[in-house]
């Protein structure tokens, strides 16, 4: 099937990479340098800065642009009669569903979104990546196909519950990232060397445990050992080094309770650390 790309930053290139076994017709990005490595890497030199130019033979078109950029792009493409009769329409964003493709003036044969669950620092799709897909019904056939050509494993996600979705993956992606630097930024202001490598390797080993045995089982620290002055000393410490991030720690901790009270640990310790960690809370 014909491929056309439109925004060629690092998720567009990615899937256009990863698209062996589809003819990528055209490509489009605002400026031609920024497809520079998308041109390389597929072969394809039909390139223009409007999209609607690349799209017209296109039976799948893919609008791997920002998510506030998704509608204009769209209705641009409609406007100037971009779009191929039965072709496809598909975007990335892991927030937005399909409906945003809903007004069409030609008879479109599917719509979908198609997000994959990975954390994209360069143009490169991993190996079984995981996409959440949410359309129509033949757009979500051609999804899963797409999906299985690309080596990866999908799920089915309503489209009411996208935004929640995506507010879950931040717990996993920039959540995580923001947690470990704060906690490398503590060590930094106990004058310890080599923090990032420290906590990371903390952080890797955790990760491999909770792959291995499931979230739960892998929870382990002081208050999976119910150690109430363990967790008194760093509260302390930590309102005397960095007052701010205290209450993190407190809301942290005590979703750290819940698994641990479902381990196991006996309610006069839970009791305790609920105390300790709500007295003087403030959000």
């Amino acid at each position: 099937m014909k491929v056309a790309i439109v925004g060629t930053g690092r998720v567009g290139t990615a899937i256009a990479k990863a698209l062996k076994n589809y003819k990528i017709v055209g490509l489009s990005s605002r400026k031609k340098e920024d497809a520079f490595l998308c041109i390389k890497s597929t072969g394809c030199s039909n390139w223009s800065s409007f999209a609607y130019q690349i799209t017209r033979t296109a039976d799948i078109v893919f609008l791997t642009v920002p998510d506030s950029k998704i509608e204009d792009v769209y209705k641009d493409i409609e406007r100037n009669n971009g779009f191929k009769t039965n072709s496809v329409v598909i975007h990335t964003s892991g927030a937005l569903s399909s409906d945003i493709f809903k007004e069409a003036r030609l008879v479109r044969k599917g719509r979908l979104s198609m997000h994959p669950v990975s954390s994209f620092v360069s143009p490169n799709l991993p190996d079984g990546t995981i996409f959440a897909l949410e359309g129509d019904e033949y757009g979500i056939r051609v999804g899963k196909q797409i999906v299985k050509d690309l080596n990866g494993k999908y799920f089915i996600v309503p489209k009411e519950i996208k935004p929640l979705y995506h507010a879950m993956l931040n717990f996993g992606a920039s959540h995580l990232i923001a947690l470990l630097q704060m906690g490398a930024s503590l060590l930094e202001a106990s004058g310890i060397k080599g923090r990032e490598e420290l906590i990371l390797s903390l952080a890797e080993r955790t990760l491999k445990n909770a792959k291995e045995i499931g979230l739960q089982n892998a929870l382990t620290g002081p208050i999976e050992r119910g150690d109430v002055e363990t967790v008194e000393l760093e509260l302390k410490a930590l309102k005397q080094v960095s007052p701010e991030t205290l209450n993190i720690y407190k809301i942290l901790s005590l979703e750290t309770l819940k698994i641990a009270e479902k381990k196991g640990i006996s309610s006069e310790k839970i009791n305790r650390l609920e105390k300790l960690l709500t007295l003087n809370f403030k959000l």
